[in-house]
């Protein structure tokens, strides 16, 4: 017994080493730079990238694996949101900042800034450029400007004033596809045509005459008449290769998709919090805060197990469903109970006392004083019997006066920066959610095992009568479907078909 155990332990590292050597993990790329605010990256002339940053653009060489500096932007003016690349000329880049636009015209060695002034609390998000403008994105809608003329114009018609997110120019189309707030935007001819209707379309790609995007309610496909849900969720950036594979990352980690994202697979990841992907052409390149790595994956990926399972493959028909730590993420960001939450509210109890409490008064005051006298006069006859009073004199005066007084004061209970009685709410409120957060998890996990349970059943007992084998069949297609509640749609998406015979 003990023999056969050994051999199994030593199949399983064959396995694992095997698998290390066809599919390499992430790559930490080393740009030995300071600045490590990292927002957005693109591929620029001659395969190099160019990274966008905090205090700059950085272009980092393949063939020497070295980065330098190609923009520095004065500090506090930064950072570097979006960059496009002319598609037609790859040596034309415009990058933007949040108040700020910036163009090469040398493979982006060397730059310009461009004039740019609008009225309002503006500011740019993204970056396109077409056969004859070039365009940016703001929080008060899309702004373009011709080759010839320096002078940036709005956009009139229905994307005025909108807030816009990203900008996507496809040149095979001719056409400028805008993600702004209420939908996604085509604008082809001078005319602007809203295509998809949804909250904030944050990120666009374009790729094989098809719009690939990310909104508040997903990863979708627009193939020109319809958008097609590909991943739902909170789903944070994503990618789409030459080859048609997809990328996309969430809190449950990065999957891939080689069949249009109707199988989906989890990459071994030693990363997380992905703000930026990007594929180019077989590397996957991401972006976190402070981070910047890729990977070379090939299709050996997609025919293997991504990680070791504790049973062998030929004895767990059910590796390819998601594993119970990424239903329990996926629950937590569904029912938005993530830990983040309660260590936000005690930060915010904290600094609540760095801040003054504003007091603004007004004093209005009127005196109005009014006076009436008379003096009288006694005066008579001894002969007539006749008595007079009259008055003699008589006097009116009067007094009339209103002030108006204003005062403002700052005040700072600096006592609350010991103890503030607010923390006794928040933690009452933490209390709360943690329990919410546990109730939740413990009912997710008591689904997800009697699911298991009955698959197991289902596979091993193989049932020949037909009413006890549907029965089983729909107490998982139960489960499944409250699972699906938990996760808000998420297990069904990961879920590969099952076949039992």
């Amino acid at each position: 017994m003990k023999k056969l155990k050994w051999i199994r332990v030593a199949l399983l590292l064959w396995g694992s080493q095997a698998l290390a050597g066809d599919t390499q993990g992430w790559d930490r790329v080393e740009l030995r730079i300071v600045d490590q605010d990292y927002r957005t990256i693109m591929r620029a002339y001659e395969d190099s990238i160019l990274i966008g940053a905090s205090q700059g653009i950085y272009r980092w060489d393949p063939k020497t694996l070295e980065a330098k500096s190609v923009l520095s932007i004065p500090v506090g003016r930064g950072p570097v949101l979006d960059m496009a690349v002319d598609p037609f000329d790859p040596s034309i880049v415009l990058a933007v900042i949040s108040r700020g636009i910036y163009l090469s015209l040398s493979n982006g060695e060397t730059w310009q800034a461009l004039p740019f002034s609008t009225v309002g609390e503006w500011e740019l998000t993204s970056a396109a450029i077409s056969a004859d403008h070039l365009w940016v994105g703001s929080n008060e809608g899309l702004f373009v400007r011709d080759w010839q003329n320096p002078v940036w114009r709005p956009w009139s018609g229905i994307l005025n004033q909108k807030e816009i997110f990203d900008l996507a120019y496809d040149s095979t189309q001719s056409t400028l596809f805008v993600g702004a707030e209420d939908g996604i935007y085509q604008i082809a001819k001078d005319h602007a045509t809203r295509v998809f209707s949804t909250k904030s379309v944050f990120e666009i790609v374009t790729e094989f005459q098809k719009i690939y995007f990310r909104s508040k309610a997903g990863f979708f496909a627009w193939d020109g008449k319809q958008a097609h849900l590909l991943a739902s969720g909170g789903i944070d950036a994503i990618a789409v290769s030459n080859q048609g594979w997809l990328a996309y990352y969430s809190n449950v980690g990065t999957l891939l998709s080689v069949d249009e994202g109707q199988s989906w697979k989890a990459f071994p990841e030693p990363i997380r919090e992905v703000t930026r992907l990007f594929w180019d052409p077989q590397r996957l390149w991401a972006l976190t805060e402070q981070k910047v790595w890729n990977v070379d994956v090939n299709l050996k990926f997609f025919k293997r197990e991504v990680t070791a399972s504790p049973i062998p493959e030929k004895e767990n028909p059910f590796s390819d469903e998601p594993t119970i730590e990424q239903v329990h993420q996926a629950a937590i960001q569904y029912a938005q109970v993530s830990q983040k939450f309660p260590n936000s509210w005690r930060r915010r109890v904290r600094k609540k006392s760095w801040l003054p409490q504003l007091n603004v008064g007004v004093t209005y005051d009127r005196d109005r004083d009014t006076g009436f006298s008379v003096d009288d006069t006694l005066f008579g006859s001894s002969t007539t019997q006749v008595i007079i009073v009259a008055p003699e004199t008589s006097d009116i005066s009067g007094s009339d006066g209103e002030s108006i007084q204003y005062d403002l004061d700052l005040e700072w209970n600096l006592d609350r920066l010991i103890y503030d009685s607010d923390e006794l709410s928040v933690a009452k409120q933490v209390e709360d959610l943690v329990e919410l957060r546990g109730d939740i998890l413990d009912q997710v996990t008591k689904v997800y095992y009697q699911r298991r349970r009955l698959q197991w059943e289902l596979l091993m007992s193989r049932p020949e009568d037909p009413l006890q084998k549907n029965d089983l069949q729909l107490q998982i297609e139960e489960l499944t479907a409250l699972l699906d509640g938990w996760t808000g749609g998420f297990f069904s998406l990961h879920l590969r078909k099952e076949r039992f015979e």
